[in-house]
């Protein structure tokens, strides 16, 4: 399962990172050091919050396997963004709440980067 969780939140960090990016000379911007700080403070969370997070992550990526067949890291980027906007839309709070911690780790680490001010968007 770490590797489905690992993958997954590569794949959601890249789709929030694009979200609040300023246009790019990069065909593939490459934000493998936002990855790594998301990753890191979701395995630094207690053992209880961890787990929660966790969880909810791996359900966020399994959610549409049976309607479209696929984890939501293999699915192409527009339909990942219309999964990422259902959950941020979700009447369920956990399903909020999960979007909200991963967009504020997200922002956090890529407002962190030495080139941020000139790439980074206030949304």
């Amino acid at each position: 399962m770490s590797g489905l969780l690992d993958k997954t939140t590569s794949a959601l960090t890249y789709e929030l990172a694009g979200l609040y990016s300023g246009p790019s000379s990069e065909i593939y911007p490459n934000y493998n050091d936002v990855v790594r700080f998301v990753t890191r403070q979701r395995d630094l969370m207690p053992g209880f919050l961890g787990f929660a997070v966790k969880a909810t992550t791996l359900a966020f990526a399994a959610s549409r396997l049976l309607v479209d067949g696929s984890f939501f890291h293999q699915r192409d980027s527009p339909r990942r963004r219309a999964q990422l906007e259902a959950w941020r839309r979700s009447n369920l709070g956990a399903c909020r709440d999960l979007m909200k911690f991963y967009s504020a780790l997200v922002v956090l680490a890529a407002y962190s980067r030495p080139d941020a001010g000139s790439r980074m968007l206030a949304r």
